[in-house]
């Protein structure tokens, strides 16, 4: 599974494909927190943080089943019309905030007054502002 150790006492680590890789063999739609540690080895405390912060950066789903439990799940490729680019998932933090919808919105408008500026220098127009 492509564990591996740093020396004796310390914990295998994992990386988060192999965490994904879990979701992507299930056999249930959703898994809890409890499933996912049974399939690699780090403890429960450790997968509910790592999955946590999939969570924070969109990469994975999750839902309150109980007081203290909740499942976790990939979330279908259909709900997101198109690709999130790698920019807008290291946004991750602030789902649903729009944060990251206006600093791409600021980005595209700074990038265009750029083009227009870049436009005006090459025709020669510059001195008129």
């Amino acid at each position: 599974m492509g564990e591996s150790t740093d020396g004796p006492g310390r914990k295998p680590r994992v990386t988060e494909e192999e965490i994904l890789r879990v979701f992507r063999r299930a056999e249930t739609p959703v898994l809890t927190t409890r499933m996912v540690a049974d399939e690699i080895p780090i403890g429960k405390r450790t997968v509910l943080d790592r999955l946590e912060s999939l969570h924070a950066r969109g990469v994975i789903e999750n839902m309150q089943v109980g007081a203290r439990a909740q499942v976790w799940w990939l979330p279908d490729e259909d709900d997101e019309p198109e690709k999130q680019s790698d920019y807008m998932k290291g946004f991750g933090a602030f789902k649903g905030t729009g944060f990251a919808e206006a600093v791409q919105q600021a980005g595209e408008e700074l990038d265009a007054g750029f083009r227009e500026r870049r436009e005006r220098h090459e025709l020669g127009d510059e001195g008129d502002e």
